[in-house]
């Protein structure tokens, strides 16, 4: 596996860093790879092996390595290639609706709390 990192990332650094919003930065490069670590486990789960990860300026990326075999092994009406990528995308949506529907509570929670006018 190898990891690659984009150079214009040290750019972006210096310019979140003189403009005093490394932190905002920082969150959103932590939630970036949280996501792809979620890509990441479902590919390993269902046997895809990682074949490059990137650190780019804006976020992560992640490859994983094609098996010929898996694009002659018929699945109805597509390939064992197909349903694997489908299953490792699906995960992204799944995590997105768990994720915005806790933080929905959450700030739900914390408003009534300290407004009972919430209109």
């Amino acid at each position: 596996m190898r990891f690659r990192i984009d150079l214009k990332i040290f750019i972006l650094l210096l310019l979140f860093y003189f403009t005093k919003q490394i932190e905002i930065y920082s969150v959103l490069m932590f939630f970036a790879l949280i996501h792809e670590l979620g890509h990441l486990i479902a590919g390993l789960l269902i046997g895809m092996k990682p074949e490059k990860i990137e650190l780019m300026p804006f976020g992560f990326s992640i490859a994983f390595k094609i098996n010929s075999e898996e694009y002659n092994k018929k699945i109805k009406k597509g390939n064992k290639l197909e349903i694997k990528k489908i299953v490792v995308a699906a995960c992204r949506t799944y995590y997105k609706f768990y994720n915005n529907n806790y933080n929905f509570k959450y700030a739900y929670r914390r408003n009534k709390r300290t407004n009972n006018n919430l209109y």
